[in-house]
């Protein structure tokens, strides 16, 4: 909630898009980042319908670790988390009898299954795995596995594997045209085709219509997992060189890309290649470094500037810095930026 304060999108007491035509786009992993992962679901989600009621935009990207949470991987999650879910399913089983504002308080709007949580039927596979789980562990799991409610219903018509807006390209991890874009999908697809084809995979893998089968875009070597653009060392000349190319090639040729998936060194938003890409994974949230946020913001005319809490790193002078310190848990899981026009918003 503060990097969205910060942001000045979101009202400074309560849960409310003031942002008008501002478009904040948050770059992955909103889960095995804390105890809270349903309340940065249920939050972000919310924001969003209000956003775009309002003109504006709030987009969300798949990182790696939803895919890992897909995938039954939860070596990440708290114990916290677990018995959050846990709770969740027994309480939102029976939704449809709770008040309404009991509903909300406990994020069951992120509960879209009938009845309690389950295994597929005849997913032999899925029943030995929960079977041999403690059981506050198995909400979580079922919930966010491929084809489950949350994966399916939330993740993978409301998520991106990668995304351009204006002048900007966003993606978890980096994307480069020769490893990453050139063949994906068909021999001869064209970068707009191939980004095309990824968000499509990521969204039937999430959704349960690969089964288990992870799509190659969601691989190791893929855009989500890879460093070469997102390691907290400098880049080097050959790689901004295929990082500029992969620019020129992608719809609209953006002139950056903006990357999260490694916590940069101090907590700090950092850039290379002459600012050609921008890497925003500072560490935010109480389950990594709890570090002070921060949010990039990318104008229409190109201006790309950092916005800090920290009195030294903020444009504002000291006394609004100290009132922006002052608002909000630090709980907001991930990196985001927030991109405006002079007086509105382009942001994806």
């Amino acid at each position: 909630r503060r990097a969205l304060r910060l942001a000045g999108v979101l009202h400074a007491s309560n849960d409310e898009w003031v942002g008008g035509e501002s478009v904040v786009v948050q770059v992955g992993d909103q889960v095995d980042r804390g105890d809270d992962e349903l309340g940065v679901l249920a939050l972000l989600q919310e924001l969003k319908g209000q956003a775009e009621e309002a003109g504006g935009g709030l987009h969300v990207l798949v990182g790696n670790h939803e895919i890992m949470s897909a995938q039954g991987n939860a070596r990440y999650a708290t114990e916290g988390a677990m018995r959050k879910f846990a709770q969740w399913a027994k309480v939102c089983q029976h939704k449809g009898l709770l008040p309404p504002g009991v509903a909300k308080q406990n994020h069951c709007q992120l509960y879209t299954q009938p009845g309690p949580l389950s295994c597929p039927e005849g997913d032999t596979q899925c029943f030995q795995q929960v079977e041999r789980m403690a059981p506050y562990v198995r909400a979580r799991f079922l919930a966010l596995r491929a084809g489950g409610p949350i994966a399916k219903d939330l993740l993978a018509p409301h998520r991106s594997a990668a995304l351009v807006v204006g002048s900007t390209a966003f993606v978890h991890g980096g994307m480069l045209k020769a490893e990453h874009l050139d063949g994906y999908g068909k021999a001869d697809a064209t970068p707009a085709e191939a980004l095309t084809a990824m968000n499509l995979d990521m969204s039937d893998f999430l959704a349960g219509k690969k089964g288990q089968r992870l799509p190659e875009v969601a691989g190791y070597r893929g855009i989500l997992w890879n460093r070469a653009l997102s390691g907290a060392a400098d880049v080097d000349k050959q790689t901004c060189a295929m990082l500029r190319e992969t620019l020129q090639a992608l719809p609209g040729k953006p002139a950056r890309m903006v990357v999260g998936h490694t916590v940069q060194p101090g907590g700090k938003v950092s850039s290379s290649c002459d600012g050609a890409i921008w890497r925003i994974d500072i560490g935010l949230s109480s389950g990594v470094l709890g570090s002070a946020p921060q949010v990039l913001e990318v104008k229409a005319d190109g201006t790309v500037r950092v916005l800090s809490e920290t009195p030294d790193a903020c444009s504002a002078d000291a006394e609004q810095c100290a009132g922006q310190a002052a608002g909000g848990s630090d709980w907001l899981a991930g990196p985001s930026v927030v991109q405006r026009w002079v007086a509105g918003a382009l942001g994806g």
